[in-house]
């Protein structure tokens, strides 16, 4: 059983889940880091990375590197998919077959015994290599990162926002979880009634050799309101597959393809309506930024962008079939 450091303030658990530092590690071990779309990127955590080679140099690494770069080659398991096993081995959740068709809902299902042995090869790996061992000693850097962002999380406290804008009633439990072996993305997790955000760090840090995760105000409170939003908006939008179904997709392959999207369009109209909630945050808390963070994500991908946020704000609400029919 992993045993995470947290903090628990505001209503939210501050971490470094155990289970996700794993994934680092082994993401770190593995040649192809691709395995989870380049999960070795440095972002100001070159020390802990080096760390993390010199300690595992030893160990046999090689089995469980192969079988997750096998996982991320045939079976697309990238991005928050692995986050997600992780974040259900943490909390020794079990894994039903109504799991697994949610999880590979827009991905190539990994067949029972290949996704179980991943898994055995994973405990087994954290076991022999005295894992618990390496993340013990990392406890005092794991401290020093939440004191560091609670102290300017305290400013904003931004997930409210979020929660008073979808009228989200009072019974998730709200997790942030600092990642430091995954660096390619920030991702959103839901886990039984636990909303997790994982977050990457900066390329850019003001504690020298300790990575930043609250380096821009702006940014770092979006993206809380914008993982967090994941876990409400991705499962409203998904009551609408039928309608969704019946777009012409052709319109949007380049941007499905450009932002690694597959052939999801459900993906692209999820991602529209968070980053249009996230523009309304801005334009309340930073309005000085208001435009031109519209325009960064128009630019980013979010084509509609303008037009759904005109939704939004002429109806007071997220009413999804509308939004649906800008897309047509």
């Amino acid at each position: 059983m992993s045993t995470n450091y947290c903090v628990k303030k505001y209503g939210i658990t501050f971490c470094v889940d155990y289970y996700v530092e794993l994934l680092g590690v082994i993401s770190i071990l593995c040649e192809d880091q691709d395995a989870i779309y380049q999960a070795g990127e440095q972002r100001c955590n070159g020390v802990y990375i080096d760390q993390v080679k010199r300690y595992f140099e030893h160990t046999n690494y090689k089995d469980i590197c192969k079988s997750l770069e096998f996982l991320s080659k045939e079976y697309y398991f990238n991005c928050d998919a692995p986050l997600w096993l992780m974040l259900k081995l943490s909390n020794n959740s079990k894994i039903t077959q109504q799991d697994k068709i949610q999880l590979f809902s827009d991905r190539k299902v990994i067949p029972d015994d290949i996704f179980d042995d991943f898994v055995a090869k994973l405990l087994k790996f954290e076991k022999n290599s005295n894992f618990r061992n390496f993340y013990e000693a990392h406890i005092d850097t794991y401290r020093k990162i939440i004191e560091n962002y609670i102290e300017d999380y305290d400013k904003f406290i931004s997930h409210k926002f979020l929660l008073s804008f979808l009228n989200i009633p009072n019974n998730f439990d709200y997790h942030i979880n600092f990642m430091l072996g995954i660096t390619n993305g920030n991702y959103g997790v839901t886990v039984g009634n636990k909303i997790y955000s994982n977050n990457r760090p900066y390329f850019e840090t003001r504690y020298g050799s300790l990575p930043d995760y609250s380096y821009n105000a702006v940014y770092f409170t979006t993206l809380i309101v914008h993982e967090f939003a994941h876990s409400f908006i991705n499962e409203r939008v998904s009551d609408y597959k039928t309608e969704i179904r019946q777009i012409d997709i052709a319109k949007y392959l380049d941007i499905l393809n450009e932002q690694c999207y597959g052939d999801s369009l459900e993906t692209l109209i999820d991602e529209h309506i968070i980053r249009a909630i996230e523009c309304l945050y801005v334009k309340k808390y930073f309005v000085k930024h208001y435009k031109k963070y519209v325009e960064f994500n128009v630019q980013d991908g979010c084509l509609k962008l303008k037009e759904v946020i005109r939704c939004i704000n002429a109806d007071q609400s997220i009413n999804i079939p509308k939004i649906i029919d800008l897309f047509r």
